[in-house]
């Protein structure tokens, strides 16, 4: 096994610094610094963002998102970022794939989307029947109903609000 290239090394170090999960803990906390040979501290956000089994911005997403009280939203995003792409879009039907799902579509963006979509998916009383219509991948879909479960009972556990923001 080799390790990882330096570089990879130091970009991992310089989102964790970024996110605020580590620190230096020695006295030169210069930028200009290499990575690499320096010595580190998990803050307390870093210990936090660590109970996660998830990408380290989606671990700190989900932490702000306590401040703003839209745990419920962010969690279900993750959930949606955190597998396969959902979306289907053949080539030989791609007007019809993207007319389907137009009433799904936010202006806001595509995490807004997102969960216009898991919201409408478990409202659906077919699920099968959803998916097809609106070309999503139902298994991608299932897997992000699973990873929200696993969130949310995680950040139950760790004693994180749950809270929804609501229509804000």
């Amino acid at each position: 096994m080799d390790p990882p290239p330096q570089d990879a090394i130091k970009g991992a170090l310089r989102q964790l610094i970024l996110l605020g999960a580590i620190e230096y803990s020695d006295e030169d906390t210069s930028v200009e610094e290499k990575y690499i040979g320096r010595s580190f501290r998990l803050t307390d956000i870093g210990k936090k963002m660590a109970a996660f089994p998830l990408d380290p911005r989606y671990s700190k997403a989900i932490l702000s998102a306590v401040e703003y009280g839209c745990t419920e939203e962010v969690i279900t995003i993750v959930s949606m970022l955190s597998g396969d792409a959902i979306l289907l879009t053949p080539s030989s039907k791609r007007e019809e794939a993207i007319s389907s799902r137009k009433h799904l579509i936010s202006s806001e963006g595509d995490h807004i989307t997102y969960l216009k979509i898991f919201r409408a998916y478990k409202q659906s009383n077919n699920l099968t029947e959803f998916c097809m219509r609106n070309f999503l991948h139902q298994q991608h879909m299932k897997f992000a109903v699973e990873v929200r479960k696993q969130i949310m009972e995680l950040c139950k556990r760790i004693d994180i609000k749950i809270q929804s923001c609501g229509s804000q």
